[in-house]
């Protein structure tokens, strides 16, 4: 009795955890940031970024005091990609809270957390 309770415990968990996150579809993703500044928090330091996601695909960043740019797009999959910024390419998936994480697209792993979203270039 013992070990089907442990093993129903440890299946509710695992259930739980598969269904933590909604990830995002193209669409979803393109209207979540398109025009948008939000922060994103790294999950590898806690170090933050403000980044603002302008209509016509360039990112703008400022991270720790230096300014840079680069582009962004979001793929068929819902894939969101930046390049000429750190980043690469990462699933976006709700928190349920009004966060979003952006999560490697091959591993699972978090990169980070977008969080304080406002219209327009707030940087």
């Amino acid at each position: 009795m013992k070990r089907i309770a442990v093993a129903f415990a440890g299946f509710a968990l695992v259930a739980s955890l598969a269904h933590a996150g909604e990830r995002l579809d193209a669409d979803a993703v393109k209207a979540l940031i398109t025009d948008k500044s939000l922060t994103f928090t790294r999950a590898s330091d806690g170090g933050i970024n403000r980044n603002y996601f302008s209509p016509d695909g360039k990112i703008y960043r400022l991270s720790e005091g230096t300014f840079s740019e680069g582009t962004w797009n979001v793929t068929e999959d819902g894939k969101h990609c930046v390049e000429g910024v750190h980043g690469g390419c990462a699933f976006i998936e709700s928190n349920g809270d009004g966060t979003y994480g952006r999560v490697h697209t091959k591993n699972g792993k978090l990169f980070g957390t977008w969080t304080n979203f406002t219209n327009g270039k707030d940087l």
